[in-house]
């Protein structure tokens, strides 16, 4: 889609690893909710252990989609995917180049429309 050069695909590289720890983190979070839940609901540990497998059998295939084999030519769009999905923010994008910068918050807009 938008081809970067070798120092902005530092800086997606290092943005999208920043996204894996934090979807990575939110998915723990639901995990400790569930597992506190489960007990205050007694439900038996086998429910407890379904719900618990398909909430991180979902959360695998998510992060596999977007984490798997990611190359150099899918960084923008990854990196546009989790800024539109609010997984890192404007402040993130501040150490791409402005052109870069701009088409990204250019296409937040036209595709959040």
């Amino acid at each position: 889609m938008y081809e970067l050069s070798k120092s902005q695909k530092k800086i997606a590289r290092r943005l999208i690893d920043k996204g894996l720890q934090i979807e990575c983190g939110e998915c723990l979070k639901k995990v400790e909710l569930l597992l506190s839940n489960n007990k205050s609901d007694n439900l038996s540990a086998h429910e407890t252990y379904l719900e618990l497998y398909q909430l991180i059998e979902k959360f695998d295939k998510h992060i596999a989609q977007r984490y798997d084999r990611l190359g150099g030519s899918r960084y923008f769009i990854t990196v546009l995917r989790l800024f539109m999905e609010d997984v890192i923010s404007l402040k993130d994008l501040e150490d791409f180049n402005s052109e870069i910068r701009d088409k990204l918050l250019e296409l937040r807009k036209t595709l959040s429309e």
